[in-house]
């Protein structure tokens, strides 16, 4: 019995971290101001393809993915057009959310996908950008694409529906996290696992792909690139595709400092420093609090319901009338 107590606890301390995850993502995704870096990157963008605007129009009108990345129905950053537009309105479009540094940041983050991937390895005369296909310790579970209005990454139905309350207006989407599921049997699950780390669908190689690019687009300090990756961060797990470890173990690739289970790590100085970062770590002392990190897989969380005996975890809950986490085998 006390193995299974044991399970039980570590698994709950996995779903409340997708829970926390998936709040830091939803709070991030709402403060595009923090991301000085993400703007610098756009400026870029717009610069180049103002500079090859011709070379650019071109490259959208033969290339039919620029089109489906932007404005396809599973795209979490996607824009809404009811009518695929001209090549000039796509780029026109593409242009208006780059210009303007208090766009959605999904939405902008999404353009940086398709201009990293679709575009500037053309204006570059190179091949065109790839994710990084290597051993992803992942299995297809899913291949019919279905769509969720759900954010983040939590498999728990009550932490779900306590995400939901964050953002009820959430357009529908597609998600790793219900097309993949862990190779049981790679290393890199196994090391996770034993650290109730949450896996999603493996190290991101959308990130690579996107810190490769800031950094060529000229992100040349940790700071800088601590942002870039904590907005890959916030654009991946709000849309339900990664863990913050199956990003920053990529973002470390270009010099992000990464360390398991040491979030402060990787967090730039300019997230630390503000007023939201210091309520997360009243909410959340376990995971930002690092006075108490010795403390942290001891609590699941200051103001998360408690349980009386650890067996109950397997009870199925429901948010109550007052936004409370209800017992349903206690009604």
């Amino acid at each position: 019995m006390n193995t299974r107590l044991a399970e039980l606890h570590a698994d709950l301390q996995t779903r409340y971290r997708e829970y926390f995850e998936s709040k830091l993502a939803i709070t991030l995704l709402q403060k595009p101001e923090l991301f000085l870096s993400v703007h610098a990157v756009s400026k870029i963008m717009v610069f180049l393809l103002e500079e090859h605007k011709e070379q650019a129009l071109l490259q959208i009108s033969n290339n039919k993915k620029i089109a489906e990345d932007l404005y396809h129905v599973r795209y979490f950053g996607r824009l809404s057009r009811n009518e695929l537009p001209t090549s000039r309105v796509i780029l026109n479009d593409m242009l208006e959310i780059l210009n303007d540094a208090s766009s959605e940041l999904k939405k902008t983050m999404q353009i940086h996908s398709i201009f990293t991937y679709r575009i500037y390895p053309r204006l570059k005369n190179i091949s065109e950008e790839k994710h990084i296909q290597s051993n992803r310790c992942r299995l297809e579970i899913n291949t019919k694409t279905s769509l969720s209005k759900q954010l983040g990454i939590a498999r728990n139905n009550v932490f779900n529906k306590m995400i939901s309350i964050i953002d009820k207006n959430e357009i529908q989407h597609a998600r790793a996290i219900d097309r993949f599921k862990p190779d049981i049997h790679s290393t890199f699950f196994k090391s996770i696992s034993e650290k109730n780390i949450p896996f999603i669908a493996g190290p991101s190689g959308h990130t690579a792909s996107l810190m490769k690019g800031a950094v060529s687009y000229g992100l040349n300090t940790v700071e800088m690139l601590k942002q870039y990756a904590l907005a890959c961060f916030a654009f991946l797990a709000g849309g339900g595709n990664h863990s913050f470890h199956e990003v920053m173990i990529a973002a470390n690739q270009v010099g992000v400092p990464f360390e398991i289970n040491n979030y402060e790590e990787s967090l730039p100085s300019s997230f630390r420093d503000s007023s939201i970062y210091k309520k997360l770590c009243e909410e959340f002392p376990q995971f930002l609090d690092s006075i108490n990190r010795s403390e942290r897989v001891k609590l699941i969380g200051k103001n998360t319901f408690l349980f009386n005996n650890l067996a109950e975890i397997v009870v199925d809950y429901e948010l109550g009338p007052n936004g409370k986490p209800v017992n349903n085998n206690k009604k």
